[in-house]
């Protein structure tokens, strides 16, 4: 082989993707800790090999696990969100494509948030322009669109609450040719990014004009409409039928951040969850969507159809200040604009001279009592297998005292739940001051185990360290020994082995759908590992020894399985000269 060779094919790694954005984590964070991460020099100068220590920041906070009843201090970058989220196999071109077109939306609430933060300490008012109004409801849109149960449950048409939407989802897919719910999910949630709001929000009205008081009906009936833009119903109804509010906490109290509570519906109207939809971003703010007819002025009359426990705080409407329009009265819609008429009014915010108008929210400054009743509403909300974050520990212990005794808690359950907290809380001693090594996830460990214990279901250590690398793909938990040092081991392989390749052949392509065989017969495992380990060695990864402990076996053997599947994908050619004469076959 010569060598010369051309740069290898890039593969994409997996990213950990956050349900709730770092920004809004990292203002519950406690401590800025520094670890010492092992990396090459890169100078020219440098022996090979050698090693320096750098420093490398990380933030951390409180991160009550629900299913343990331990507190923990865990880094922000591997909490509360999901691998690949948005990470689209159908997108050859980058498979990553949404994910940033997210970051640049996240970027801009980010900016507007931080803005809100800013001037609400030092005054009762925030002022914002059109556009941020509408980049921040984009954004909250799709914090709700992207939350776990909502995105796995969306476009399944056989999900007894998509009943009435079943022929759209059907028909949907079939003219997008999309395969699975999880296709359409990614689909629709393009169309949310890219879609400028006010025409998501005319699309709302002249739906809503052309059903009039038949929309609801509509809404429910399983007969499609192939003229509506369903998709877009969804973002109006939340644009159109909701104001937003902001919430501070009472002066020395604070807000908690549930595994739920970015995005999370409150109050019940003729049983459909309507009415609150609660946002904290911070221990002092919240942001509030509000039902436009949640207000105690017209709820009076129907008191009974009303359940929430939110209804009586005050939230108050923006006044918006219209540019270049004769202005109606404080707050209302320019004179010269039918107010009735909701498409007329759409228009008119679609229109560039709208971008200008500013909106002025005065805050919401909550009682004692108030802020109790946001965070009981946050504390009901939390499940087993999720967790609670705090900043401050003496606001938290009284909110969760007064919670875990109201009459109205009657499940042991639920008390039970928040015990172990509050009792490491009354004595801050007992909570963590170091970081919380994440360790491999829960599966990892057990295949871990039951594999070194001589228990393992699979057929041979091929099939547990497939499993294996597999489970590790799937996670980004760069603190983690096992994870970290197979993940090096392979990447090592891989570049040595590569560098010394010839150019692929004229027309040459990768094949990223190439997947290893899940589990091989004890024979063909001990010829892989024996193929594949001596391949290694060739090309300058350090041997194994008969002397390493079965976990570095089970490592290095973790990595032999990723750099071979690696290659598979990136030089099929090769793989398939090196695996020719083997007496299986390797690739599904």
């Amino acid at each position: 082989m010569a060598s010369t060779s051309t740069p290898p094919v890039k593969l994409v790694k997996d990213q950990y993707h956050h349900a709730i954005p770092r920004f809004i984590l990292r203002r519950f964070q406690v401590s800025s800790v520094k670890y010492v991460r092992l990396r090459k020099q890169t100078h020219v100068l440098a022996r090979p090999g050698r090693k320096r220590r750098r420093q490398i920041p990380q933030d951390y906070l409180y991160y009550y696990n629900i299913d343990t009843r331990e507190v923990e201090l865990r880094a922000i970058a591997t909490v509360y969100g999901s691998t690949n989220l948005y990470k689209d196999e159908h997108n050859t071109n980058d498979v990553m494509e949404l994910e940033k077109k997210l970051s640049l939306l996240e970027n801009k609430a980010a900016r507007v948030i931080s803005n809100i933060h800013k001037t609400i300490g030092a005054s009762s008012t925030v002022k914002l322009r059109r556009g941020e109004v509408e980049d921040l409801r984009r954004f909250l849109f799709i914090m709700h669109y992207r939350g776990e149960v909502v995105s796995h449950n969306y476009f399944k048409e056989d999900h007894p609450e998509n009943v009435s939407s079943q022929a759209w989802l059907l028909d949907y897919r079939e003219r997008h040719g999309l395969k699975s719910p999880a296709d359409m999910w990614l689909h629709v949630l393009r169309y949310y990014l890219d879609e400028p709001h006010e025409q998501m929000i005319i699309e709302y009205a002249k739906t809503k004009k052309k059903y009039g008081l038949k929309y609801n009906q509509m809404l429910l009936s399983t007969n499609f409409d192939p003229t509506v833009k369903y998709e877009a119903l969804a973002y109006g109804l939340q644009a159109g039928a909701f104001f937003l509010s902001i919430w501070e906490a009472a002066d020395d109290e604070e807000f908690l951040l549930g595994h739920t509570s970015f995005g999370l519906w409150e109050g019940l109207f003729m049983g459909q969850p309507c009415i609150h939809r609660i946002f904290i971003v911070s221990p002092r703010i919240a942001i509030i969507l509000r039902a436009q007819g949640a207000d105690p002025i017209y709820t009076v009359l129907s008191k009974d159809l009303w359940i929430t426990s939110l209804l009586e705080i005050p939230a108050t409407r923006a006044v918006v200040q219209y540019n270049g329009r004769h202005h109606g009265a404080s707050g209302s819609p320019p004179q010269d604009l039918d107010a009735s008429d909701d498409e007329s009014l759409f228009q008119y915010r679609s229109s560039p001279q709208a971008k200008a108008d500013v909106f002025t929210f005065t805050k919401t400054k909550l009682t004692v009592a108030q802020t109790d009743s946001i965070n009981a509403v946050i504390l009901l909300n939390i499940k087993p297998g999720g967790s609670l974050t705090f900043l401050s520990t003496q606001p938290t212990l009284r909110t969760l005292r007064k919670f875990v005794s109201a009459p109205t808690i009657r499940s042991n359950l639920t008390r039970d739940m928040f015990g172990q907290l509050i009792e490491r809380l009354n004595n801050p001693s007992l909570l963590p001051t170091t970081p919380t090594p994440p360790g491999p996830p829960p599966r990892l460990s057990e295949l871990i185990d039951t594999e070194l214990a001589g228990a393992s279901s699979f057929k041979s250590r091929y099939g547990t360290a497939y499993a294996i690398y597999r489970l590790c793909q799937n996670h980004d938990m760069p603190d983690s020994p096992f994870l970290s040092e197979q993940s090096t081991l392979a990447d090592t392989a891989y570049r040595l082995f590569t560098a010394r390749l010839d150019a692929p052949f004229p027309g040459f392509r990768p094949r990223p759908e190439n997947l290893l065989l899940k589990d091989l017969s004890e024979k063909h495992s001990t010829i892989f590992f024996k193929t594949f380990d001596a391949l290694c060695v060739n090309f300058g990864v350090e041997a194994g020894s008969d002397s390493d402990s079965e976990l570095s076996k089970l490592v290095r053997q973790v990595a032999i399985v990723g750099f071979a599947e690696r290659l598979a994908q990136t030089r099929p050619d090769v793989f398939g000269v090196l695996t020719k004469k083997l007496p299986m076959q390797l690739l599904r």
